[in-house]
């Protein structure tokens, strides 16, 4: 656990933090005229979705940087390797994820919520054991174009980050080039004895 997070100071400074972004954020919410009216996707929604330890920890994947990352674009990177390569590891906390989902439009809001669910819920261990970063960054950055394919992995199961990279760049071969589909075979993504093998 890093030291920041152990620091009484440090989190005391960053719920202060949260007093501010918490109410500034979300710029739909006039609390003043309309305490009672509640934003789409607010923080009360946000802190309700994150998973935590015991000591309040946010459950892995929790990086700073790697969840900026994730939220950056919407694109499947070919190089996810050496974007989240030495990246903060400084964890996400109340106030960050105020200003992060906060600030975004509610379309966003809601991708980022179902982003961080999945990813702590289904990458949680394999995370926290620091393994296959890039192949988690590749799968949650693809919900945003390929949330279908995501979620019914999920759902059937799929635990290998390294199986949903390898379906994600595979529903990449197979977009729309200039108007023409491309023809791919599904067997070229893995064969059904390696899912078993790997699940």
């Amino acid at each position: 656990m890093p030291n920041a997070w152990a620091n009484a100071a440090v989190r005391l400074d960053r719920f202060k933090m949260l007093a501010t972004a918490g109410s500034s954020a979300y710029r739909e919410w006039h609390v003043r005229t309309m305490p009672f009216n509640r934003s789409s996707f607010d923080l009360t929604m946000t802190l309700g979705r994150i998973e935590v330890a015991d000591n309040g920890t946010p459950a892995a994947p929790n990086s700073r940087g790697f969840w900026t990352r994730v939220f950056s674009g919407v694109d499947v990177p070919e190089d996810a390797a050496r974007q989240v390569r030495s990246v903060d590891d400084e964890p996400v906390d109340a106030a960050w994820l105020a200003e992060t989902i906060g600030s975004a439009d509610v379309r966003q809001r809601a991708e980022r919520l179902e982003q961080l669910a999945i990813g702590q819920r289904v990458f949680g261990d394999v995370a926290a054991a620091g393994r296959d970063r890039a192949d988690v960054f590749v799968a949650l950055r693809a919900i945003s174009r390929y949330r279908l394919l995501i979620l019914t992995l999920d759902r059937i199961g799929i635990r290998s980050p390294s199986i949903y990279a390898a379906a994600v760049r595979h529903a990449v071969r197979m977009s729309p080039v200039d108007g023409q589909y491309k023809i791919a075979k599904l067997d070229q993504v893995t064969k059904p004895d390696q899912v078993t093998k790997k699940c």
